[in-house]
């Protein structure tokens, strides 16, 4: 997880370097020819750059929710129900996107060994998103609490809200629906700070989350408490 953590903040002192480029630009400091007509395309940048790194530390973290769950070696009946759900879905689809059925029969066997307990659970994230994927881009901070329930971890309410902005100006700019130098004269400098702080809380909340969800092992089967022991705290 330091791993990540790292090359997130990295990711985020490159882009701040560039807005600090960008507000020297505006106040004057720097000045030479062509660097003023360049500055709105720089900023619509910055927009596509905070998209990129959304993305890019999602996928990171589903990747190493599998690993760890991989490294755990952790039997299928002490998986908890979402991540067995996970392991049915990409059975599933696989056998539906098959042509034949012997084209499955690997994935079949496995399934069926994982489920009675020869094998641990042994799904790679690469390997579930080849058939089953659980986003095609289009992130947003929505999006993103949706997908990481399937894993049983929930993302704090309350922040994140740019990411919808950002998602959207993304595809506007991607599907070149609007010219970056367009998009950049129309965005204020004081938006794209807002953004840029939304979007670094809103991951490091993320990172947060997942990585106290491994440390705690809570992809195995939660112990439920006895119902007696449940009504001497309602007691209290």
């Amino acid at each position: 997880m330091n791993t990540i953590t790292l090359e997130v903040n990295g990711n985020f002192e490159q882009i701040q370097k560039i807005i600090d480029l960008i507000k020297a630009i505006e106040n004057g400091d720097i000045s030479y020819q062509g660097i003023t007509t360049t500055s709105p395309v720089i900023k619509a940048s910055v927009m596509l750059a905070l998209y990129n790194i959304i993305e890019a530390t999602t996928t990171k973290l589903l990747k190493k929710i599998h690993k760890e769950i991989i490294q755990s070696q952790t039997p299928y009946k002490k998986l908890s129900t979402n991540i067995k759900n996970l392991v049915i879905l990409y059975y599933h689809y696989h056998k539906n996107k098959s042509n034949n059925i012997h084209e499955s029969l690997n994935v079949i066997h496995d399934t069926i060994n994982m489920i009675i307990n020869k094998d641990n659970f042994n799904l790679s994230y690469d390997e579930m998103s080849e058939v089953y994927q659980l986003y095609s881009g289009n992130l947003d901070a929505r999006e993103i609490r949706k997908i990481f329930t399937k894993y049983d971890i929930v993302i704090s309410e309350g922040i994140g809200q740019n990411l919808k902005t950002i998602k959207d100006v993304r595809n506007i700019l991607a599907h070149g629906e609007q010219a970056f130098e367009d998009y950049g004269r129309m965005i204020v400098l004081a938006s794209l700070e807002s953004h840029f702080a939304n979007t670094k809380d809103f991951l490091t909340e993320v990172i947060k989350s997942v990585s106290k969800y491994l440390e705690q092992k809570n992809y195995r089967e939660q112990p439920t408490q006895p119902p007696q022991q449940r009504r001497r705290r309602g007691r209290k």
